[in-house]
């Protein structure tokens, strides 16, 4: 198949996953017709990059996974007359879509056991006898946008570079207080770093520097530990409450010098967003899911959850990126 074609690209959630596909499908939106089924929770998280240019199909996945998405969403969809349909969720729910969607020539999905074991996804045999087009991903194949690279190469024989859909934003050197964007929590509970970790690190910074940190829409019991940890340092706390428009968080992220937190959507927007990230995993890797954009890793020994990484490495890991913001700072800020 060569020239422009028109496809559905099937990644429904969650957060850091949309963030991290938004590269690519802007790559894709250049020369070819693309459509987005979205969560329609996540459509404000796209819509607030404009260099991202695709129609978004917004959706709600039901629990039954005898329909899961209504008769009359399926019938708009089979009138769009798609030339392929691109899994990128592996989820149960697209492999249903797919069977309703059998018009489309090229159903196109990856086989990737390792990830689906470390995910618990089980599709099932006929989870993937829908799709005209199984493409194997063996142990070790890389970054979650390479397997989905390879996928649209595979099986609709198109190759793309990802494109980050913003203007590289510059280096913001903190000559006054530190502000740091906390993100201290996460969807999975193995996750989560311990809350009481994170004000270890801010106190350490504190020592070098004021530090303004912003959390991120937490509940109140972590933000009043914070609080409490915090009272004997050089530490200016408030929060950013949840916003559905995302709005909120962008602007709280645009004032900030680096954003840390657990593996994340958040972390994963804010490094879109060119905000220096330091970021925190466990079992899943940042090798594997991790941001690909001005993001650094903190892992624990492999095969360990996040709370076996040490407070330590991570208040190391903070100054080094404060360090490197200072040298690499804009000519013009660095004059100011």
């Amino acid at each position: 198949m060569t020239g422009r074609r028109k496809l559905l690209v099937a990644r429904i959630g969650a957060f850091g996953d949309v963030c991290m596909l938004a590269p690519l499908v802007r790559s894709l939106a250049r020369c070819h017709d693309v459509h987005w089924l979205i969560r329609d929770a996540y459509e404000p998280v796209i819509r607030g990059f404009p260099g991202v240019e695709c129609r978004l199909i917004g959706c709600a996945p039901g629990e039954d996974p005898r329909r899961p998405f209504p008769e009359e969403m399926v019938e708009s969809l089979r009138r769009e007359r798609y030339d392929c349909l691109v899994d990128c969720s592996h989820w149960a729910c697209v492999g249903w879509l797919a069977r309703q969607l059998h018009d489309i020539p090229v159903r196109a999905t990856t086989d990737d056991p390792s990830q689906d074991a470390l995910l618990a996804v089980d599709r099932g045999a006929e989870g993937l006898a829908a799709f005209t087009h199984v493409v194997p991903m063996p142990p070790g194949a890389g970054h979650q946008v390479a397997k989905w690279r390879r996928l649209l190469r595979e099986a609709c024989g198109i190759d793309v570079e990802p494109e980050w859909p913003l203007a590289d934003r510059p280096a913001k050197r903190p000559d006054g207080p530190l502000r740091v964007f906390l993100h201290p929590h996460a969807g999975k509970p193995e996750k989560i770093w311990p809350t009481g970790r994170f004000a270890r690190v801010l106190a350490a910074a504190a020592r070098r520097r004021p530090v303004h940190c912003t959390v991120n829409g937490v509940r109140r019991r972590i933000v009043r530990g914070l609080r409490l940890r915090l009272l004997a340092s050089r530490v200016r706390l408030d929060v950013s409450p949840f916003d559905p428009s995302f709005v909120t968080m962008r602007d709280a992220l645009a004032t900030c010098h680096v954003a840390i937190g657990c593996d994340s959507g958040p972390m994963h927007y804010a490094a879109l967003l060119g905000v220096p990230t330091l970021v925190l995993y466990g079992r899943y890797s940042a090798a594997e899911f991790g941001p690909r954009w001005r993001s650094v890793a903190v892992e624990p020994p492999p095969g360990r959850d996040v709370d076996a990484v040490p407070t330590s490495a991570v208040a190391d890991a903070l100054e080094a990126i404060v360090d490197g913001l200072s040298i690499h700072a804009a000519p013009q800020e660095r004059a100011a």
